[in-house]
């Protein structure tokens, strides 16, 4: 079996698991092309395959700054926090960090590294403490990441690091069109489709004595997608963080 790697192999994939060319297909063009949206769609939503964390790397621009928000890319979902909207990050010359290295690195073979970390415990409290953080505010459907902060304090060139989840575009990541669930998720709607059609003309007598049983073939449609959903909350959902096991 070949293994579909675009929208259009995709396509005469879902159509084959149907039985064409050996059978008419009822159902147009365009609404193949949609049942395989939707199915994407629901693909990308929920299952874990299909997203990833990324860290997204942004300059502000003096647009940005009188906007007050960054726009960001469609693909991006959800956004966890931001780094690097403030210059006192611990990072400069006169961080702890900077001058323990400076001064300290050679001895790295016989330090005890204990307090070393008990000390950056604690200034990462002081630095949670203290630092005036960003409040982000962020909605899928606007691509707009609001930041309420003092935007008078960031220079025009800066830049600023999101860090998101984001999902994976089948263009680039043409291996997704390879994975089963999606794959008969795809053919169970177009059949759903075609089950609509055909119950409209259900009971028609046909060439050979058989009737059209639309009513059948859309009940094991909707039977199919229902079983695909249950397999989908119950292998392919990533649970909530609160229930991972770390």
């Amino acid at each position: 079996m070949a293994v579909p790697t675009t929208r259009r192999q995709f396509k005469d994939h879902v159509m084959r698991r149907l039985g064409y060319p050996a059978l008419v297909i009822d159902v147009t063009d365009e609404q193949v092309e949609d049942r395989i949206d939707e199915a994407i769609y629901m693909y990308r939503t929920w299952h874990f395959d299909a997203t990833e964390r990324v860290l997204y790397s942004h300059q502000i621009t003096e647009t940005d700054k009188v906007n007050k928000y960054i726009p960001l890319p469609e693909s991006i979902y959800g956004v966890s926090k931001v780094m690097g909207m403030h210059a006192n990050d611990w990072g400069s010359f006169f961080s702890f960090r900077y001058q323990f290295m400076l001064n300290e690195v050679a001895f790295m073979s016989d330090f005890n590294l204990v307090p070393y970390f008990v000390a950056l415990q604690h200034i990462s409290e002081l630095q949670n403490f203290f630092e005036n953080k960003a409040f982000i505010e962020f909605n899928k459907h606007t691509d707009k990441l609001v930041i309420n902060t003092n935007w008078a304090q960031i220079s025009a060139g800066d830049y600023i690091v999101v860090d998101a989840h984001s999902y994976l575009d089948p263009v680039e990541m043409p291996d997704m069109r390879s994975d089963i669930w999606l794959q008969r998720y795809a053919t169970a709607l177009v059949k759903r489709q075609w089950g609509e059609h055909l119950t409209k003309f259900a009971g028609t007598a046909m060439l050979g004595g058989t009737t059209v049983r639309g009513p059948e073939m859309l009940s094991d449609a909707n039977s199919e997608l229902d079983k695909l959903d249950q397999e989908l909350h119950d292998r392919y959902v990533m649970p909530p963080l609160d229930f991972m096991a770390m």
